[in-house]
């Protein structure tokens, strides 16, 4: 079967994995929670077509996202909406990413498309000036070309905790790594990688030139094919969710760091790519579905002239799963095995799940069995056909491996039966705030509230209770003054915290003898909400430091490493 560009008008921006036609398992039942004390409730019913949902961190209120570059603000008091903002205001009709820093600032990403032959990726920001929102460019592509099918082109988008860069996903623009016109165009400089950008860049061109992106410093990590969610752990570590291919290759969650290459197109999971080897025949790989989209358009063949990878490259390892859930994977003989059973692990996630959705614990809100980890959205069926029935959303209990540089993650299940089963419709984005996740779906379409337990001594969702007091943890840390092989140093650290309360605060550095080394604020008016600070410490001696902070009769300290 083919299909073209336009007809597939989801394609873009999650991949056709789940596409396949002996994978349409039509589900219609609200989600269900598969823990007692987790429990599931319809927020909202929203219009089609919603890619995104976020939070202002300031103001505790939720925002979405369509396709078509509508922007509504939900009311925190009930599921009373505002259109906010639309294509008209910003110039984006095809709308892929949302970000907001901690002052309100929108931050957009979408793609235009040239007569069906070529994209232009695009970044906006749009700032408030009084009651008015202002858009700007941030960045944009040269038009490079389109491929026949599998153009993720540019989507996820996130902010550092520091706010001082924007992390911006390009997809890959073929499934494995196939020429698909011809022409020996295959993925180019500017697809299956993350670019870092600086968050107040004004009209950068991005060339499709490996080297200008490498000079500039934008390139960041490479041999991505869909991170299609980004999301940074409360230890500053960014992570990604990858949607794979048409083939029975693992989904991957990736610890996505600078200068890495995660192997697409010549590795998928920890799967070498078949087609690159000689005499490859498809029809004899049990990892290929006759039914499935590339395999229906000719795309896995015999290669010749495919790619040798750089022999300079080390290719990075996605975070490895043992179970209990989505841990299905299939042998070489053809033989579906569940990871957990067999004492084995995979490279993360079963086929075709389509991972989305990636939400961290950032406030420690949660119990002591969820503090801190991480959460994700599954929007594919096509995991069905391994005996795993996708479109849940998955507890990710991530443990770092300090000694190897790499983590390990136990996935476990906690909600069941989105409304998935079609290409045009599943869970697609998550936001959390507190202790609930809200979950929206399009094509359904509705936003779920889905709450998990919290700490005794958390406060509400922030839609019964939209600040706190909170004092995160410092970004970078430790951080220092000297260059590295992999990033410039920096004297500076940004420190964030929250207020329930309008009041006069205290922020100040303390040495380990309990000497104050430097004033940050003194006794300063501040407004109830988020607030951030930068401290630059090079005129103190390396070492560990207490930061505290004063609020009435309230005080919260964390600890810091500075090395000169």
């Amino acid at each position: 079967m083919k299909k073209s560009l336009r007809a597939w008008a989801f394609v873009p921006f999650i991949g056709v994995s789940i596409f396949s036609a002996h994978r349409l398992v039509a589900q219609t039942n609200a989600p269900r929670p598969l823990r007692a004390d987790i429990q599931v409730r319809r927020f909202a019913s929203v219009e089609n077509n919603c890619i995104r949902i976020e939070k202002d961190p300031a103001s505790g209120d939720l925002y979405y996202l369509r396709i078509s570059g509508e922007i509504y603000r939900l009311d925190r008091n009930g599921p009373s909406k505002q259109l906010v903002s639309t294509a008209a205001d910003h110039g984006i009709t095809s709308a892929a990413g949302f970000a907001i820093s901690n002052n309100g600032t929108f931050f957009l990403v979408g793609n235009l498309t040239q007569n069906n032959t070529d994209n232009i990726g695009i970044i906006k920001k749009g700032e408030l000036q009084g009651k008015t929102r202002v858009w700007s460019t941030v960045a944009q592509t040269v038009p490079y070309p389109l491929n026949i099918q599998f153009n993720h082109n540019f989507n996820a988008i996130a902010i550092s905790p520091d706010e001082r860069h924007l992390y911006v996903n390009s997809g890959a623009r073929t499934d494995h790594g196939e020429d698909q016109r011809g022409d020996g165009t295959r993925e180019l400089p500017l697809t299956s990688i993350i670019l870092r950008l600086p968050l107040d860049g004004q009209n950068i061109l991005l060339e499709n030139d490996v080297a200008f992106l490498k000079t500039n410093e934008y390139l960041f990590a490479s041999g991505l094919r869909n991170h299609f969610d980004l999301a940074f752990a409360p230890n500053g570590d960014l992570f990604g969710a990858e949607n794979s291919g048409d083939r029975d290759d693992s989904e991957e969650l990736n610890w996505i760091r600078e200068g890495f290459h995660y192997g697409f197109p010549w590795r998928i999971g920890t799967n070498n790519t078949p087609q690159q080897f000689p005499g490859y025949n498809p029809d004899a790989d049990p990892l290929v579905s006759r039914s499935s989209f590339a395999y229906g358009l000719g795309f896995f063949h015999d290669d010749p002239t495919y790619p040798s990878p750089p022999g300079d490259i080390e290719f990075t390892d996605p975070v490895s799963n043992s179970g209990p859930d989505a841990d299905r994977y299939r042998e070489p003989d053809g033989t579906v095995k569940d990871a957990g059973d067999a004492g084995v692990s995979i490279s993360t996630f079963t086929p075709h799940r389509v991972p989305l959705g990636l939400v961290f614990d950032r406030e420690n809100a949660l119990s002591d069995e969820f503090s801190g980890d991480a959460f994700a959205l599954c929007f594919g069926t096509g995991s069905a056909a391994l005996g795993d029935p996708g479109n849940d959303l998955l507890h990710l209990d991530l443990r770092k491996i300090e000694a190897e540089q790499r983590y390990e993650v136990k996935v476990t299940r906690l909600v069941e039966g989105f409304s998935g089963g079609r290409f045009d419709r599943g869970p697609v984005d998550a936001v959390m705030l507190g202790n609930k996740i809200y979950a929206i779906e399009t094509g359904a379409p509705n936003i779920w509230e889905i709450t998990l337990p919290a700490k005794p001594t958390s406060v509400k969702s922030a839609f019964d209770q939209p600040q706190h007091f909170h004092l995160a943890q410092n970004f970078p840390n430790p951080f220092w003054s000297g260059a590295t092989s992999r990033s410039a140093g920096n004297p500076s650290t940004t420190i964030r915290f929250e207020l329930d309360l309008p009041g006069k605060i205290s922020l100040k550095i303390y040495s380990l003898s309990g000497q104050i080394v430097q004033t940050v604020l003194d006794d300063v008016h501040n407004s109830q909400g988020s607030h951030t600070v930068t401290v630059d410490m090079s005129g103190h001696g390396s070492g560990i430091y207490f930061y505290v902070l004063d609020f009435g009769s309230r005080r919260l300290v964390k600890k810091m490493t500075w090395m000169k």
